[in-house]
Order: C-alpha cells, then structure tokens, then sequence
C-alpha cells in the first residue's frame, strides 16, 4: 500500500479517520507491505496484508497466516473479528471471482484497450482525473487507464482477484488496490472523478441497489461509467438461468475442465470461418462465449457460467437510476454487444 492513499481512505463502517501502523515497509517497492488500519474513535482495525488494505468480514479466514503472524498487534482476538463467515451467496461470489481472477491473468492489450475504449470514449476522457474502478479483477483495464496523462486510478475487488491485480498493475506509482465489498467502500464520499463498474454490478444481489451505493463517492461534476447485460431476449435469460442454477453450483474446477468442451467450437468459428454462418453463430453464443484468441474464449465462458448472480437490464431502466441519482447528460453506448455502456454526470 502507498501510504498517499490513506488521504482518500475512512473506516467503512463509521466514515472515520483511519490511522496507519506499518509492520513492514518494503524499501524496494516504495509500498507498505504489512500492517494496520485503525479508526480514530472507534477503533475498528483493518490489516494490510500483501501491499494491500483488506476490509472484508472474513479477511481472518482469507489470509490466517498474517493473523498467526500479528494476534498480538491487534485490539481484539483478530480470528473472533476477522473470522466472519460470509452469507452462503456472499461466500460463492467472492470464491467464483477469486479462483477465476487467480486463473485466468492474461493481460490482451488490444482486447482491454478496446474495451476501455468502448462506447466512443477516448484516452481525453480519463486524462488528469481520480479514477475507481470498481470491481477490478485482475487489473485488466486499470493496467490501461494507468497509461493515460495524469490518471491515478484505484482498483478494489471483493475478491482475493486483487492479489492478482497487485501483482501486475500496482507497483505502478499512480495506481492503488484495495480488497473491499462494494456496497460499503472504505472511501472519502465524494472522492472521485470517474467511477467505472463494468460488467460487475450484474454479478451482485442487486444491481440497482449496488449502484446506488456506489454513486455517494463520485464528486460535483464526476461521471459514472457503468456497463450491465442487456436483457434482450428475455425467452433466452430465463433458459440460461435454468442452466446457469445448475453450473453456479458445480465445483469451479470441474466446470473450468467442462468449459474445454467449447474449443471444438472454437476452432469451427476462427479458424474455419463457421461465425460468419447466423444460425450457427447464435446458437453458439447462447453456450459459449468465443474471440478469436482461444484463452480469452475459455475464461469468457467460464465468467458465464460461474457466477450466482447474473442479472439482465433494459436502457429505460439503467437511465432511471441515473436520473434517480441526479446524474445529467446521461448516453448510452451503442457499439456494446451484450451489455448496455451507460454513462452521465453527476449535478
């Protein structure tokens, strides 16, 4: 952790001051490798664990070697408070998005680029500006906003995918990552310039709901970029579920192996040019989830099949929670294949 973050962070439960103590510095990276959060008042403690603040209930249960480690740097018995065990959903979630953001860490940089780029936005959009992005992952699109002129970007995840965003993107000097649940952020209000959540939202209990919390933290005159699935074709969401209640409950490395089974289709697609075929290509699409590079393809199909949540929005709807929020200007980008790119600033 660089410890010119501390500025923008508070203690999520009270909005507090937090005040640092570090454990171990690393002189070589510049950054805080192990230590302590504590709020001013009420003394609820956070540990930095890995260069990265933690603040997930379970965070005892996540990393019981740092605990093992420092029992006795903290308040209280760090197991009885850190030790929480997750709602059973809660705990699938942030397991899914772990094992796959763990697995999978291919950085694409035409793929990412033009995805960051999506919607007719441009390397202007994010230049100078405070960014959060707000379910990270890996890293894959702060590791391309972090090259725009004067960016200093902060990628929080719910998941251990941050111990994977860490290690490519965040010994960069304008870059920060957190480990954090979205709807309760250990941040400033009114903190950012831009907060991004693409393709993250429609993965949470409810995407309204995790919207609205997340929007407090954007400044006066701030936009929010938000990307959720389309709901299109209802007819074809409900069959998915269907499907989808059966893989969300497999074991993630068996459905990873099952998800294999997609390359013969692969190879169909990109090598003997079957997507150019409509009939074929849809019904495909409705399985798996291709591009042209294979690894992409695997892990796109996985992130379909695995997750608990998987919720489907029309535009009326998702520009409602804008105006709800008191976001103007409000767009929709109309180049997104299976997600609606909505985005407005905040009065």
């Amino acid at each position: 952790m660089k410890e010119s973050l501390l500025k923008w962070l508070v203690c999520p439960l009270t909005q507090e001051d937090l005040q640092l103590t570090v454990f171990e510095y690393d002189q070589n990276k510049y950054e805080i490798k192990e230590g302590r959060l504590k709020s001013v008042v009420s003394s609820n403690e956070y540990p930095i664990i890995n260069y990265i603040p933690v603040f997930v209930p379970n965070s005892g249960n996540i990393y019981p070697e740092f605990f093992n480690k420092y029992q006795k740097q903290f308040f209280v018995n760090p197991f009885s408070k850190y030790g929480k065990k997750l709602s059973h959903n809660e705990g699938l979630v942030q397991k899914g998005f772990g094992y796959e953001w763990r697995k999978y860490k291919t950085v694409s940089e035409k793929i990412d680029y033009d995805f960051v780029m999506a919607g007719n936005l441009t390397e202007q959009f994010y230049a100078d500006k405070l960014i959060l992005d707000a379910g990270c992952g890996f890293g894959r699109h702060l590791n391309i906003i972090r090259r725009f002129s004067g960016t200093e970007v902060v990628g929080v995840d719910f998941s251990i995918a941050v111990l994977s965003a860490m290690e490519i993107v965040g010994f960069f000097p304008n870059v920060h990552i957190v480990q954090a649940d979205l709807f309760r952020l250990p941040f400033r209000l009114q903190t950012f310039d831009l907060i991004y959540s693409w393709g993250v939202l429609h993965h949470t209990p409810d995407t309204k709901t995790a919207f609205f919390r997340l929007t407090p933290y954007v400044k006066p005159g701030g936009i929010f970029s938000l990307k959720v699935y389309r709901n299109i074709f209802p007819p074809a969401h409900q069959v998915q579920k269907f499907i989808r209640f059966f893989t969300s409950r497999l074991p993630l490395g068996l459905l990873r192996f099952l998800c294999f089974f997609a390359y013969p289709f692969h190879f169909l697609n990109y090598r003997l040019g079957f997507r150019h075929i409509p009939i074929w290509s849809h019904l495909c699409r409705f399985f798996f989830k291709f591009s042209e590079d294979w690894p992409v393809s695997l892990n796109d199909t996985f992130d379909w099949w695995h997750p608990r949540y998987n919720h489907y929005h029309k535009t009326a709807e998702v520009k409602q929670w804008f105006e709800a929020m008191a976001f103007n200007d409000i767009t929709v980008a109309p180049d997104l294949e299976v997600a609606w790119g909505v985005k407005g600033f905040r009065d």
